[in-house]
């Protein structure tokens, strides 16, 4: 036992005074504050009238699906589902790590899908579909989903890395 002891000390240990561990800066280049959010927790924005139905159904195949390996099944993420006005008006949902918005009229101009990473939050992914009809919001779901699910996890593991990034022993990383 304190041998054990005796060994996490001198790994902690870190001789050299002057070398300086990476600053956030480094992986926050825009100095954002830091998203928020359980872990595998996504903010679907979609109006309570729109998911519904089908279209909750489609969602749910791609992010709700059971995880593989798993012994017991548990979804790919925990879906919070917000209705715009609400999302909009709140500073600290529109900072969640992973947001997915869906504007489903039939005004839109176009059909499209817009990405911004680290938006209004370190780390972020913010997925935006515009689509006009059913055919293209489920086709736009349907090519994108699994771009979207990797990002989202992207930003799980930058979180986890940048969360122990100040516990790592220099000395033996080098």
């Amino acid at each position: 036992m304190v041998l054990s002891i005796v060994f996490v000390l001198s790994c902690s240990k870190n001789d050299n005074k002057n070398e300086e561990i990476k600053t956030s800066t480094s992986e926050n280049p825009k100095n954002l504050p830091s998203s928020g959010g359980k872990t595998l927790e996504m903010i679907l924005v979609i109006p309570d009238e729109i998911y519904k139905g089908e279209l909750k159904d489609s969602i749910g195949v791609y992010f709700m699906k059971a995880c593989e390996g798993l012994s017991q099944p548990e979804p790919l993420f925990d879906v919070v589902q917000m209705n715009p006005n609400a999302f909009f008006k709140s500073e600290m949902f529109q900072k969640h790590r992973n947001v997915f918005i869906i504007d489903f009229k039939s005004t839109n101009k176009e059909n499209t899908i817009f990405q911004k990473i680290d938006y209004k939050s370190y780390p972020q992914a913010y997925f935006q579909i515009i689509a006009n009809n059913r055919d293209s919001l489920y086709s736009l779901i349907t090519k994108y989903s699994p771009s979207i699910i990797h990002q989202f996890y992207d930003n799980e593991h930058r979180r986890v890395a940048a969360a122990f990034r100040n516990y790592e022993n220099i000395e033996i990383a080098k």
